[in-house]
């Protein structure tokens, strides 16, 4: 599952609901909009081609609404709480000579029959500065409606679909589908005098807007504040921030509170102690987490003023300045850090990856296993280059005087 770095509600009262001039409904409350979302998928899951010729292509009552040009998989999706799904779902491009897939056959009830609101028009995605900036060619199913099975699914949970078309993959990569919802929640507010435009995104996908980040880091919904007086900036590869039970915002701290799956925000200041935490070297950035104020992401080469208290690094990367690649180190075990008030901590991270190749035999096969690690431990968790697939993994290899003696590339697939 590629994470995007990365992502509704199908009750149809919410989109009556009116924002107040004011937006307060006390001095802590405040009432928010049910809109349609920008585009921002959550997560993409891989897909499996269903072969042609005699396993046929996966329906039940053969293939007459498809061409010769349509392709056919089963593409496993998480929908939140809603549990883990299996989808057959169709590609096609009924126009000869489209360039890209133009229609969506989705099975959404899992009859292997395709049915009546089961296919979709599949449109190009422009989502510059409306979420994480994909590397990659995005095409979208829009506010599909899908419908738990049992006595007691309820209204339906209007999500996107994405199909992303990565050129040039190699044979077997590249065959995704991608999840959002459809709707936010959205309103503006005033805090100390200063207005905010607040977004609340069902990241979760379970047509709740109410689930907090309770460490498990990607499993929650995310709360976005921007300056209404500031231009609106794209996110880059960077996720929407966390729904969290306390934030900072600025100088002041908050605790959160959200009502009726999203329709109410609630904001309590609170007093709370702080320190800053920075990263070396300058180009690495790192997750830490804390069980009260979840998940923070410190940027390369920036300073974050974090509340006092214990803190543990989830990973780290060390990324480009313009974003177009980045390689991914995970931890082996939790390391805690410390943030006292009024004090600052430096994180020095070991970057270098260090190569141990082990050998095992097996019936007459000798097999070559290769591990990477840094100095202290963090392993090597993955590599993101902006050329997709077509760049692979750069290396060099140096001797114990530091000289590069070998460089390449490590080929995808």
């Amino acid at each position: 599952m590629i994470r995007s770095s990365v992502i509704f509600s199908g009750i149809l009262c919410f989109l009556s609901v009116s924002f107040s001039a004011s937006g307060a409904l006390s001095a802590k409350e405040y009432t928010l909009t049910f809109e349609k979302a920008a585009h921002n998928p959550v997560a993409f899951f891989g897909a499996a081609p269903i072969e042609a010729g005699e396993k046929g292509n996966g329906w039940l009552e053969g293939g007459d609404f498809m061409t010769s040009r349509a392709t056919s998989v089963t593409a496993h999706l998480s929908l939140g709480n809603l549990g883990f799904t299996t989808l057959l779902m169709t590609v096609d491009k009924k126009e000869e000579g489209a360039e890209y897939p133009d229609t969506l056959h989705a099975d959404l009830n899992r009859n292997r029959i395709l049915d009546e609101g089961e296919t979709f028009p599949l449109v190009l995605v422009d989502n510059e500065g409306a979420g994480p900036v994909m590397p990659f060619t995005m095409l979208c199913a829009e506010k599909v409606a899908y419908r738990k099975e049992g006595p007691d699914e309820g209204a339906p949970l209007y999500v996107n679909f994405y199909h992303p078309i990565i050129e040039d993959a190699p044979p077997g990569f590249g065959l995704a589908f991608g999840l959002s919802a459809w709707g936010c929640y959205t309103g503006r507010i005033t805090l100390d005098g200063v207005a905010y435009d607040v977004t609340l995104e069902d990241r979760t996908v379970n047509g709740a807007y109410d689930d907090f980040d309770e460490g498990a880091r990607f499993d929650c919904d995310s709360l976005t504040l921007e300056r209404a007086d500031k231009p609106k900036v794209a996110h880059g590869m960077t996720p929407p921030p966390a729904l969290r039970h306390k934030m900072l915002l600025g100088d002041q701290a908050y605790s959160v509170a959200v009502k009726e799956k999203g329709k109410i925000l609630s904001l309590d200041p609170i007093a709370v102690d702080r320190g800053s935490v920075s990263v070396s070297p300058a180009d690495v950035a790192v997750n830490l987490s804390n069980p009260e104020w979840g998940g923070f992401r410190i940027a390369p080469g920036e300073k974050k003023v974090l509340p006092a208290g214990k803190w543990t690094i989830a990973d780290y990367s060390r990324e480009k300045n313009d974003g177009s690649c980045m390689c991914n180190y995970s931890e082996p075990t939790e390391i805690e850090v410390t943030v006292a008030k009024g004090e600052s901590v430096r994180l020095d991270l070991a970057t270098a990856l260090v190569a141990k190749v082990s050998a095992s035999r097996r019936a007459g096969l000798v097999r070559l296993n290769l591990s990477m690690a840094t100095a202290g431990g963090a392993t090597f968790r993955g590599y993101f280059s902006a050329a997709g697939g077509r760049g692979g993994i750069p290396f060099s290899i140096t001797d114990a005087a530091g000289e590069i003696v070998e460089k390449g590339t490590f080929e995808f697939g």
